[in-house]
């Protein structure tokens, strides 16, 4: 198997780089902890952190590890649907791509989408994380119209919060925090299965968003009742649409709606002004954004500057790892290494020397000294460059 190389930038310049042939990590950059929750990204924060640049090559993963930690690297929330197999296989080779792209594109292996709640990727195949976004933004916008609701009401169930669970909690049980975070009585709660949910958070979520997440991965939805002090348990409808408006770029309106209706054939389209309302899924609506070019679509490449390996750190253990392995993952995450094959060979040096070193936070001299001298090489570093070479001999006393 090939080794795994990541590399990130932005404001944490934190990278993890993997071979998970011979167990080689290695992270650069800060050290706070990733499962910490208070480092997930909220806002705008988040929405900058999914155009940030990754790269990862692996030659075999398994799908939900390998997208959280993806995730994880950008310290943002992701939730991966309980109907996805979570030991899917994919294969990774991404260079330089935004972090939403690269997402996309490993869970498209898997025959899923990603969507956003909040500042919480979701992960899921189509329909079924259609009936989780669109509900939630149906049952949001109902509480315009909910009999009886006063404006405080709204505006408390309205409010953002961040809902965590652990490893083997049930769904009732996250259900019972939603209700107390929302001050919530849940009815018809006997009809979600009795289950057990890998651990995961999900940031910046309204109360409709909570229970949609939490409810639709059962294909179960709610009406609000009690003047919004109550919600009813119900099945989710196979299909649920929401109107949302458009404004289109460099096309007509006529162009626009001739564009839509051909690619999403269930999606009405009424033009007023300059504005097309369009009612679909959530998912057809980002779609839409797109396809009339409302949105911008994301780059395929991000170019970025090497950060210079002194400003960088090495949190990393290796283990037994041939050294050309540990230089062929360095490469792969923009550090340049140079060396003279003829020249190692005239000095009778081998790359294929196994490694073995771990360090807490190593600085770039501490941690090339110790992958390097064992194989009779010196380094000189230049920016993000390594110039190997034989290591002058020594004589003997």
């Amino acid at each position: 198997m090939f080794g795994t190389a990541w590399l990130t930038r932005g404001r944490t310049r934190t990278g993890l780089l993997r071979s998970c042939l011979v167990g080689l990590t290695l992270s650069m950059g800060g050290t706070r902890s990733f499962a910490d929750d208070s480092a997930l990204r909220h806002g705008k924060e988040f929405a900058t952190a999914l155009t940030q640049p990754v790269s990862a090559v692996r030659k075999e993963a398994e799908l939900r590890g390998f997208l959280m930690r993806l995730a994880q690297v950008q310290h943002v929330a992701c939730v991966v649907d309980r109907r996805v197999d979570p030991g899917s296989a994919v294969g990774v080779s991404l260079q330089q791509v935004p972090l939403l792209r690269g997402l996309r594109d490993l869970a498209s292996q898997a025959g899923c989408e990603v969507g956003t709640l909040g500042s919480t990727l979701l992960i899921g195949r189509r329909d079924e994380l259609d009936r989780i976004l669109t509900p939630a933004a149906l049952r949001q916008q109902e509480l315009k119209t909910v009999t009886g609701i006063t404006t405080t009401r709204r505006v408390e169930l309205s409010r953002v919060r961040d809902i965590a669970w652990q490893d083997l909690d049930r769904p009732i049980d996250i259900l019972a925090s939603i209700q107390e975070r929302w001050s919530l009585t849940l009815h018809g709660i006997e009809a979600v299965p009795h289950d057990r949910w890998y651990g995961g958070t999900a940031v910046d979520i309204t109360a409709a968003e909570a229970l949609s997440l939490v409810l639709g991965q059962f294909d179960l939805t709610f009406e609000w009742i009690d003047a919004g002090r109550g919600v009813q348990i119900i099945p989710a409808p196979q299909r649920c649409e929401i109107a949302q408006p458009h404004r289109t770029r460099a096309m007509s309106l006529a162009e626009a709606t001739e564009k839509i209706t051909s690619r999403f054939p269930q999606a009405k389209v009424e033009a007023a002004g300059t504005t097309l309302t369009v009612t679909a899924t959530m998912l057809e609506q980002e779609d839409v954004a797109y396809l009339i070019g409302e949105k911008a679509p994301l780059p395929e490449h991000v170019a970025s500057e090497a950060t210079p390996l002194s400003r960088r750190r090495f949190p990393v253990t290796i283990v037994r790892t041939p050294l050309s392995k540990v230089l062929a993952a360095l490469g792969e995450q923009q550090i340049d290494i140079h060396y003279d094959p003829s020249e190692l060979e005239q000095a009778g040096i081998s790359l294929e020397v196994p490694v073995s070193v771990k360090f807490e936070n190593a600085t770039a001299e501490e941690f090339f000294t110790a992958i390097l001298t064992p194989a009779g090489l010196s380094f000189t570093i230049d920016g993000a460059s390594i110039t190997l070479r034989p290591a002058p001999q020594v004589p003997s006393p």
